[in-house]
C-alpha cells in the first residue's frame, strides 16, 4: 500500500499540518464536519482503503478512535516518526 502510505507522509509534511494526527475514512460522496483539522481519505482514491487501515491498525500504526459512522483513526507516535524521519 504504498501510494496511501506516501499520501499520509506528503498531508503529514506539508506545512502546519506535522501536528495533526487524525485521519478520516469515507466516501467522496459524504460530507464531513469536523472543528478540528484532520486528514481525510477517500474509498474512491484508494483501492480496499478500508482494509489497508485494518492492516495500519494491526502493526499498530493508527488506533481506531470512531465514535459515529464516519471510520475516525489516530496516528500513533511511531507511525508519524517514522514517516517523518523517513
Amino acid at each position: 500500500m504504498p501510494e496511501l502510505i506516501a499520501d499520509i507522509e506528503k498531508d503529514l509534511s506539508r506545512d502546519g499540518c506535522n501536528l495533526i494526527r487524525v485521519l478520516f475514512v469515507m466516501s467522496d460522496r459524504s460530507a464531513l464536519n469536523s472543528a478540528n483539522r484532520c486528514f481525510v481519505y477517500y474509498y474512491e482514491e484508494h483501492e480496499n482503503l478500508q482494509g489497508k487501515m485494518y492492516i495500519l491498525e494491526n502493526y499498530r500504526f493508527v488506533i481506531d478512535v470512531t465514535s459515529t459512522n464516519v471510520k475516525k483513526y489516530r496516528l500513533t507516535k511511531e507511525f508519524v516518526d517514522l514517516l517523518l524521519t523517513s
